[in-house]
């Protein structure tokens, strides 16, 4: 293991602590599909919904417009043409003109109840016997016709042709937000067995066998249905008695086409607890459609319907408000005949949606995650950036392919699982990245300017150690110990040493609260810079605060020293000189070693003032004097000649802030 000095120095954390980021954000993303039960895959199958197929969302999964079903709707208008609601007469009139426009098959899932035998005479027998006549009706009509256990089916059994149940509107699923999604596949109505009318449909299409009783028990027999649904409703084992429970799970076969199907929690056991997932790319308003009081008057283009496959209902404002449907992703709701209708159509099309295992729904989460923390951690702030951004785009390319090609995928827990991941390591790379930058900046710190180590880290490499300066206005402090040759001369060498430092520590925290720069010491001096390399307005103000505050806390800590120490220090003292003017200010030396300083005359002027400037003493050029205005008192001194400069100097002496006439001295 690191230690905690190796872990300070680095700048971005260690792959394997990213590593168990992603993991322990993927582990929560798992953890969710494993035991979050039904509202975690809701709100996976929501945010598909959006993603995919909604009308307001992206609509990033495959459109298909249906064209095999007409749908043939009784609404207002028909109500107004025929002047009633559908009785038997009218629909008569109606199956009798589909089957001479040369209609596939007609698919009524308009519910007639007859649950106590006296009830079956005067409400079912007479649209059954009225399909039984119509020429060529056996076989391509049937009705949803729910009979009562009480019923004698013995007086049923010759109509047995033409019925079927669409089971959409038992609403089988306890979870209601799969009512419209799903369609069972098979159903017992306690007489016969029977495949639903979206079977029966495609049965038709197909121009396949019509199944019925032990045939329908035979095909759920052969692909594991029988053991499903006994499984889930053990009562249903005596109706199921010539099932075989014991085969492996295969697709449901109709035909040639093999239908993937899936178990459901089912409320009512003689509805089989296994259907299809409806495909809902289909929109709804795609349907042809006729109205029932046209068709039933033989007001209609014939070409429309012939071959095709024709669903009978009802238009949404005659359906009751509990009994309408909320079809995913699209705004309209409808009744069970576009139920049955998109249920059909979905056979037809092949595209039966399939769910990954749970396994891979958790190793996909847990992998992404692992990838997303490992590259936003690792590398730096831009490329983390795009590379989290691309990796979400990535797995969103890969669950939309996934879609389209009938798988459903996860577009709610993995994506905001990469994203909290990305965000977890982005967090700890910027942690890493400041305590390495605090560290770096404490180290380089003690030897060159604070704020030229940080604008060294904030540069790239190429720039950090490119030679060169720039012109600026700086205000320059030399500050020399005075006295100092001839305290070194009477005193040991450590105790000469820890003097030094007392001083140079009186020094440096004093321009560290202005902000100043140590540029670098000279002995038993210091030069100090004044706006640069940060930008200061006030920088002439700023040195006179430090070099003030200098010379008085230098008194107090001589006063101290001298009170309790025999090595006498009362007679060293500090002199310091300000001027403020351009300079080339910069990084000097080779790209093996450097050095921040400033070069020019104000520098050396700065130094010369310095030199005159007596113990306990601030000189100041008069460039300092006019740029601070009234914040300091002054004295005038007499021009001095200094070497260098050809004419003499205007300078003063500091004497204290405006408002004291505090003397450092």
């Amino acid at each position: 293991m690191p230690s905690d000095a190796t872990r300070s120095t680095r700048r971005c954390p260690a792959v394997w602590l990213l590593a168990i980021i992603g993991l322990s954000f993927g582990s929560i993303a798992a953890s969710l599909f494993y035991a979050g039960g039904q509202w975690v895959r809701n709100a996976m199958l929501s945010a598909s919904d959006f993603l995919m197929i909604s009308d307001t969302g992206p609509q990033f999964g495959m459109r298909s417009d249906p064209t095999d079903i007409v749908l043939i709707h009784y609404g207002r208008a028909s109500a107004e043409r025929l002047g009633t609601k559908p009785t038997v007469e009218t629909d008569r009139k109606l199956l009798a003109e589909l089957l001479d426009a040369g209609v596939n098959a007609i698919a009524d899932p308009r519910l007639i109840a007859s649950l106590l035998p006296e009830d079956f005479e005067p409400v079912a027998r007479p649209t059954l016997e009225m399909m039984r006549d119509l020429e060529g009706g056996r076989g391509r009509i049937v009705r949803e016709i729910m009979l009562g256990s009480m019923v004698d089916y013995e007086t049923v059994r010759g109509f047995d042709d033409f019925i079927r149940h669409e089971s959409i509107s038992m609403r089988s699923p306890a979870d209601s937000e799969r009512h419209s999604r799903m369609c069972p596949i098979a159903d017992h109505d306690l007489f016969v067995m029977r495949e639903t009318m979206a079977v029966w449909l495609m049965r038709r299409y197909e121009n396949l066998d019509i199944l019925i009783d032990d045939g329908v028990e035979d095909a759920i027999s052969q692909c594991g249905m029988a053991g499903v649904w006994r499984d889930f409703f053990p009562q249903m084992e005596n109706l199921l008695s010539e099932c075989d429970f014991e085969p492996p799970i295969s697709d449901y076969k109709i035909g040639d086409r093999m239908v993937s199907w899936f178990s459901y929690e089912g409320q009512w056991p003689q509805v089989a607890p296994f259907a299809f997932w409806i495909d809902h790319t289909q929109h709804v308003e795609a349907f042809q459609r006729l109205d029932y009081g046209d068709v039933a008057e033989g007001d209609f283009d014939a070409e429309l319907v012939r071959g095709k496959l024709v669903v009978i209902g009802m238009d949404p404002d005659f359906v009751r408000t509990d009994q309408r449907f909320r079809v995913p992703g699209q705004r309209e709701q409808v009744g069970n005949s576009v139920m049955l209708a998109l249920a059909t159509q979905t056979l037809i099309n092949g595209r039966f949606m399939r769910e990954m295992p749970l396994w891979m729904y958790m190793v996909i989460a847990i992998v992404f995650s692992c990838v997303t923390a490992i590259l936003v951690g690792r590398f730096p702030p831009l490329a983390a950036l795009v590379g989290g951004v691309a990796i979400l785009v990535v797995y969103f390319g890969i669950a939309i392919l996934a879609y389209r090609s009938n798988w459903f995928s996860d577009m709610a827990i993995t994506s905001v699982t990469i994203a909290l991941a990305g965000i977890a390591a982005g967090v700890t790379r910027y942690g890493y990245e400041i305590r390495w930058r605090n560290r770096m900046t404490d180290l380089f710190g003690r030897y060159v300017p604070r704020a030229v180590v940080s604008d060294l880290i904030s540069k790239r490499s190429l720039q950090a150690i490119s030679v060169g300066g720039t012109r600026r206005d700086v205000t320059v402090m030399f500050a020399d110990i005075r006295g100092f040759t001839r305290f070194t001369e009477g005193n040991e060498p450590e105790a000469v040493l820890d003097r030094l430092n007392e001083f140079l520590g009186i020094m440096v925290n004093c321009t560290f609260e202005q902000d100043g720069t140590v540029d670098k010491f000279i002995g038993d001096a210091i030069l100090v810079l004044f706006n640069a390399p940060t930008d200061q307005p006030d920088h002439a103000l700023r040195a006179i605060k430090a070099a003030w505050a200098i010379q008085s806390r230098l008194a107090d800590f001589l006063k101290a020293q001298d009170s309790k120490s025999a090595a006498s220090t009362s007679r060293l003292s500090i002199g310091i000189g300000i001027h403020t003017g351009v300079a080339i200010v910069g990084t000097v030396g080779t790209p093996q070693r450097l050095e921040y300083t400033a070069i020019g005359s104000t520098v050396n002027t700065a130094s010369r003032l310095c030199d005159k400037a007596a113990g306990g003493t601030v000189v100041v050029s008069r460039e300092v004097v006019d740029a601070i205005g009234n914040a300091f008192r002054f004295r005038e001194n007499e021009p001095m000649e200094v070497k260098g400069i050809d004419r003499p100097l205007m300078t003063a002496t500091v004497i204290g802030p405006a408002e004291t006439n505090d003397s450092p001295a």
